[in-house]
């Protein structure tokens, strides 16, 4: 499904009640009773509306056992989204990431629409972490009221895809090819007319489950009409462990050069055994940006999109590894920059050692991070290979500001543990018309 004739971002909210690694709060035992995690609302949605929804948390696990973690969105107390995602036990139990993302299609008039991220889990040792961060953008066809902007590329959202229908609970669609050159197609959208200077900037999410008993590598690509783009392997670890309903991210930005027609944008994977399956939700958007009044910013350029980057990660947290930066010109009082990144990280120390990667945002290089996270990786054995880093933050603006860079940064505890690509780091700065 597409928006043509000039999409508008009419609203963006968004709510962070958490930007470090600082909550600790126990999550809920009790499904009917969840854990709220972020939670927003818009005043008014019409017939025709988009609402583009973000999510990212944390999760610690303390004690034995691996905990399975179901973590949904619900519109007006109605689930929308469903998933449930395995924890480890005392190996990767530390700050392990859940990102969502889905599109809700508006068919009436809607008031005061509240959307909640919420969680559950199976035992009483999982704790929410921070950063925290649940964002809503609301896509309306050729009306103006938000304008998309950031440095140097004036761009115009002019279409909005997503695949239809989004599959959005965690249902098990089946196991993965063993063939790389015929994988598992799991989402798809096409473009009719892209043409040069335009930007597509494309976001995936889907599960993951492994059934074997062993680690899995899951090679997971972004097609271009058949043409890898995005090349990214990641590990699974082994039946029993955090096997089941591994969240699987991925973002790129399409820069188009020449004149395109009827460019599908297909989201594939395989693996090395049997017994893996593909599992919901699962979705793809991409969101045509073109040369107008808006603007859109990502780095690195050109991105790094495949798995072939490595560089060791610093182990010293007053020098970290920069993974990709972006600059704004001037930010102005009022506006948003919402930022989103994806970097890997290997895992291959010889001792088999868990790791733990500090992974941050700075903005102007400030010490003191405005986004705040630590995550664990396990065993080079098990899944030490290609674990997805998924970051998303918005920085309000409260004063004018020049020069304006962000970002991310990492750090670890052990060494031999590389940064990995792919690699993106984009920033889209909202501006309210005047």
């Amino acid at each position: 499904m597409s928006f043509h004739n000039k999409v508008e971002v009419k609203q963006f909210e968004v709510d962070i009640p958490e930007n470090s690694r600082n909550t600790g709060k126990v999550i809920s035992m009790t499904p009917n009773i969840p854990t709220k995690v972020a939670e927003i609302t818009f005043d008014c949605l019409k017939p025709g509306d988009c609402v583009w929804l973000n999510s990212i948390f944390h999760v610690d696990k303390s004690g034995s056992g691996v905990v399975r973690v179901n973590h949904s969105i619900l519109k007006k107390n109605d689930e929308i989204y469903s998933a449930a995602t395995e924890v480890d036990d005392f190996q990767d139990d530390l700050g392990q990431i859940f990102s969502q993302q889905t599109v809700d299609v508006i068919t009436t008039l809607e008031k005061d629409v509240t959307y909640t991220v919420v969680c559950f889990a199976d035992q009483q040792d999982a704790f929410l972490q921070g950063p925290i961060t649940f964002t809503g953008t609301r896509f309306v066809e050729g009306k103006k009221s938000f304008k998309r902007i950031s440095n140097g590329l004036l761009k115009n959202v002019l279409e909005f895809q997503f695949s239809r229908p989004p599959i959005n609970s965690n249902t098990d669609e089946g196991p993965i090819s063993m063939t790389p050159n015929i994988p598992t197609k799991v989402a798809e959208i096409t473009f009719n007319c892209l043409k040069p200077g335009d930007c597509v900037w494309l976001n995936s999410i889907f599960h993951v489950n492994n059934d074997t008993g062993l680690t899995v590598t899951v090679n997971h690509r972004i097609l271009k009409n058949n043409n890898p783009i995005y090349t990214a392997s990641t590990n699974i670890e082994d039946g029993g462990e955090d096997n089941q309903g591994q969240i699987f991210p991925q973002q790129f930005v399409d820069v188009i050069t020449t004149l395109e027609k009827d460019v599908t944008y297909t989201v594939v994977c395989d693996t090395d055994m049997p017994m893996v399956n593909l599992s919901g939700p699962i979705i793809l958007t991409g969101t045509r940006l073109v040369e107008d009044r808006t603007q859109f910013e990502f780095n690195p350029r050109p991105p790094v999109n495949s798995n072939t980057f490595k560089t060791p990660i610093s182990t010293d947290d007053l020098i970290p590894t920069e993974v990709a930066t972006i600059t704004f010109d001037c930010l102005k009082p009022g506006d948003r920059i919402w930022l989103n990144s994806i970097f890997h990280v290997d895992n291959n120390t010889t001792t088999s050692s868990v790791v733990t990667v500090n992974h941050r945002i700075l903005k102007n290089n400030d010490p003191n991070p405005i986004y705040n996270a630590s995550t664990e990786i396990d065993f080079p054995t098990r899944d030490g290979q290609g674990q997805i880093f998924s970051q998303q933050f918005v920085d309000v603006i409260t004063t004018l500001e020049k020069d304006v860079t962000y970002t991310v940064v990492c750090d670890t505890d052990t060494l031999l543990v590389n940064l990995s690509g792919p690699i993106i780091f984009t920033g889209t700065r909202l501006v309210k018309d005047k």
